[in-house]
């Protein structure tokens, strides 16, 4: 399109130019032509300056009937003259109405090409507004990624925490049932066996069992750092997954500015022609005008010119030759093929400016059609790309709010669980501090029996 588009601007630069070289040729032989015609009048003038004052001198010795009949016949020269000088007067106003006709069409085309502006300008106008507003949707898009990331890793770090949590209070359980079973064994071991002479063994057995007891809470914290590490590789690659969508959805916007930037291009470079081809109308139109308006000027010189001569020959002209009648109708004669060229000329270049014009229109209407064509699928594709976003948007909302939620009740439950846990705590501490006191005690008994 780009090529298309230079080529067309080339080829409208190429007729331009030969345009304004034969404009500037035919400018430089009309002054040519005018100038000629100048010194041929004024040579003209003086040679009939000199015959009317050699007509004078004739005109005293001449007889008045003879006077009387040449009046007649100069006078239907001058009728003839004067009619055609109304055919001549016509042929302008016909020009003339050309040329207000041209410029109507000039003045449609430019209003039409206003027009299209305008339409582009708007249409720039609302695609720019809703170019925003996909960056404004991009921004919450990519903010709200961000929020659910870390409400995420947060409700990870909650659950492995949740879990390990569980993992310590069963094992806690179990070693304290452990602990209980073995306390209540080794209570009524110590009952039967109250003389003492198995006390320490029972002794190094309890703390056999109290070294198992590490062993296995040791192997315990092991597994809960194992699942703290799976639960971060987990969190890891969701992250991974997050920035993938959010790397593709920066893509996706990344052409969105490029098409945009190439149609503002090529916008640019549509009215950059329209406004070339308006001011090749316009110089054409002016051309034309003052083509007109020097066509007209020679038309009142050679107007003058006539009427100054049929003045002298009705004041002072005695015997004018029937020689230089027909000179001077042959110079009018001459003067009015110049003039049905000239017009003819004027009518070839308003035909040419009518078909320059109505192809300027076809193409105008073409492009705008082209360009609402265009705009109208790119407003169903900007259209579709903003419903997907705020369908996206009110997903990755209603995920946020869900997982908000259930991190509140978490967080609660966590919060119940550790004050619970907390007691617990603090009841079996209690519990292996007066098992360690009577361990004390009965050992005490036990070294008692023994004495």
């Amino acid at each position: 399109e780009k090529s298309f588009l230079t080529l067309c601007y080339n080829r409208v630069r190429y007729d331009y130019t030969i345009l304004k070289s034969q404009f500037d040729h035919q400018t430089n032989e009309h002054a040519r032509v005018l100038e000629d015609r100048r010194i041929r009048y004024e040579a003209e003038i003086g040679r009939l300056e000199k015959d009317r004052e050699e007509l004078v001198t004739q005109y005293q010795e001449s007889d008045i009937l003879r006077d009387g009949k040449r009046v007649e016949t100069l006078l239907r020269e001058k009728a003839q003259l004067h009619l055609r000088m109304k055919g001549l007067e016509a042929e302008v106003a016909e020009l003339q109405a050309q040329k207000e006709s041209s410029g109507q069409q000039a003045e449609r085309c430019q209003t039409l090409v206003c027009r299209c502006v305008s339409n582009w300008s708007g249409w720039r106008v609302s695609w720019v507004l809703s170019c925003e507003q996909s960056i404004l949707l991009s921004g919450k898009l990519h903010k709200a990624e961000r929020e659910v990331s870390s409400l995420c890793s947060q409700y990870d770090k909650l659950e492995s925490l949740k879990y390990s949590h569980k993992m310590e209070m069963a094992t806690v359980k179990l070693d304290c049932a452990r602990a209980k079973g073995e306390m209540e064994r080794e209570r009524d071991t110590l009952q039967r066996q109250i003389d003492g002479t198995h006390l320490q063994t029972d002794v190094e057995v309890v703390t056999a069992a109290l070294e198992r007891h590490k062993e296995v809470l040791v192997e315990t914290q092991r597994e809960t750092a194992r699942r703290v590490q799976c639960a971060r590789e987990e969190e890891l690659r969701k992250s991974a997954a997050l920035l993938e969508e959010k790397l593709e959805l920066e893509h996706r916007l990344a052409s969105i500015e490029h098409q945009r930037a190439l149609q503002e291009a090529s916008d640019h470079n549509l009215k950059e022609d329209w406004e070339e081809r308006l001011r090749r109308v316009q110089q054409s139109e002016e051309c034309a005008r003052k083509e007109l308006h020097n066509l007209r000027c020679v038309f009142l010189m050679l107007a003058c010119v006539c009427c100054h001569k049929v003045l002298h020959a009705i004041i002072g002209q005695n015997n004018i030759s029937k020689v230089s009648s027909l000179l001077q109708l042959e110079r009018l004669s001459r003067s009015e093929s110049d003039l049905k060229e000239t017009k003819q000329r004027l009518q070839q270049v308003s035909e040419r400016l009518r078909e320059e014009l109505r192809a300027a229109l076809a193409q105008a209407e073409k492009s705008q059609d082209e360009a609402e064509r265009l705009m109208e699928q790119r407003q169903v594709e900007w259209f579709q790309e903003e419903h997907k976003l705020q369908q996206r948007e009110a997903e990755l909302q209603q995920k946020y709010s869900h997982v908000k939620e259930k991190l509140q009740r978490a967080a609660m439950a966590q919060k119940k669980r550790m004050v619970l846990t907390e007691s617990k705590e603090r009841k079996h501490l209690n519990k292996i501090e007066l098992l360690e006191a009577r361990i004390v005690e009965l050992e005490l008994q036990a070294a008692l029996y023994k004495k």
